[in-house]
């Protein structure tokens, strides 16, 4: 019984550390940032802070990272990692495709709990997954992960890989039935 209760203190705990992990003090300056980076007319359909993880894949965009921040707008997609790191996006113009796609992962909560058989119990961890051309021409991939627990703005709260999916095909798809309009 005692080593029940310690299980579950210790899981407890793990799981303060984590959503402690995703309050973020600087949550204003990267707000901030990102609304300097926006265009005047460009408007807001979704922000999240401190819950997007660059999962890699575009060489540019560097080494994979935790705990950006990710807003969608009526013409891109906008990243941001922190004050060091900048800024980067992805217009719908150079979208090729938007899938989700999922990965394997063994997570420390299984081990724990299952033990030796954790490697027969993995858990699937979606991700999206962006082809967008890049600077010479190519297709290169954009993989991106996200946190349920993130900072979303009050009128904006936390999304699921598959309600981001959503928002940004239908955002692209309107982007491109209105240019095809308009040409």
């Amino acid at each position: 019984m005692n080593m029940t209760f310690l299980i579950i203190i210790v899981i407890i705990i793990f799981g303060v550390i984590l959503y402690l992990g995703t309050i973020n003090p600087n949550g204003k300056k990267r707000k901030n940032a990102l609304q300097t980076f926006m265009l005047p007319d460009e408007k807001v359909i979704h922000e999240q802070y401190a819950a997007v993880s660059y999962l890699g894949g575009h060489p540019p965009f560097g080494q994979p990272f935790i705990g950006g921040s990710m807003v969608i707008t009526d013409r891109r997609v906008i990243f941001f990692q922190d004050s060091q790191k900048g800024i980067f996006s992805i217009p719908y113009e150079d979208m090729a495709s938007v899938s989700i796609e999922t990965k394997e992962a063994l997570t420390v909560t299984r081990v724990v709990l299952v033990g030796i058989f954790a490697p027969l119990w993995k858990a699937k961890k979606p991700f999206l997954l962006i082809q967008m051309k890049n600077e010479i021409g190519e297709i290169s991939p954009v993989a991106l992960g996200f946190t349920s627990i993130g900072m979303g703005h009050s009128e904006y709260p936390a999304w699921t890989t598959g309600q981001w999916f959503q928002a940004i095909s239908e955002q692209r798809y309107d982007w491109l039935k209105n240019r095809r309009i308009s040409s």
